[in-house]
């Protein structure tokens, strides 16, 4: 590979420009990489969909759509923990204005997990208005409880916290899109890391399986 640049004897004002960049393949053919391309249409499923329950302190409710198809062992986690109580009480701990709200974080300050994690399922589901994922930290095996719901397609924001290669995508809000929103536009002390004043809390989160029997997930166990 040859990269040239774009020369300039004074002291450079702005960063090199990369004038062309060339590949020797010394006559080996390559094929076209394959290609991820996200969307918005979730694949059919053979069963009647999972739905979450969020209810708010205030009695505000979010229901959302769980995707066995796109993220299987994530809503079996998912499932599980809601089952176990884990997430009632606990509170939306980090809020980005009109962007997205997390949280499942059973510390506070946003700190914690149910005491393993389990492995990314990225799929092609694009992370736009209504998308539940999975947060986690830079290593992509560290998602445990922690979720976030998205609250503008990122396609009309620059920021780089969120987007559709960070985290696994597996679910949608199908009620309660209002109540979202107005959680997202609660008053924030911290900007930077999005801190709310009052962390807005869940009361009680249930899920209807529509008869479903769910496994429990596949878990990595800290050592």
């Amino acid at each position: 590979m040859k990269v040239e640049l774009k020369s300039n004897n004074e002291t450079p004002v702005e960063p090199p420009v990369i004038e062309s960049i060339t590949v020797d393949t010394k006559g080996k053919e390559y094929s076209e990489p394959e290609k991820l391309i996200f969307t918005t249409e979730v694949p059919s499923y053979d069963k009647e969909l999972p739905v979450v329950t969020i209810e708010m302190e205030d009695g505000k409710k979010i229901e959302i759509e769980l995707y066995p198809q796109l993220a299987p062992n994530t809503v079996n986690n998912f499932i599980s923990l809601i089952n176990e109580g884990f997430y009632d009480g606990l509170s939306f701990h980090q809020i980005y204005s009109e962007l997205l709200i997390a949280g499942g974080a059973p510390e506070v300050g946003g700190a914690g997990d149910p005491g393993y994690s389990i492995k990314s399922e990225f799929n092609n589901l694009s992370q736009t208005a209504g998308v539940l994922s999975m947060a986690r930290s830079s290593y992509t095996e560290s998602a445990g409880s922690q979720f976030l719901i998205a609250d503008m397609d990122i396609s009309e924001t620059n920021t780089n916290y969120l987007n559709d290669f960070l985290f696994t995508a597996f679910g949608k809000v199908i009620n309660g899109a209002e109540n979202v929103r107005a959680l997202s536009k609660t008053k924030i002390v911290n900007e930077q890391y999005g801190a709310p004043e009052n962390p807005p809390k869940m009361k009680k989160v249930t899920v209807d399986t529509k008869g479903v029997e769910y496994p429990e997930p596949e878990k990595i166990t800290k050592e």
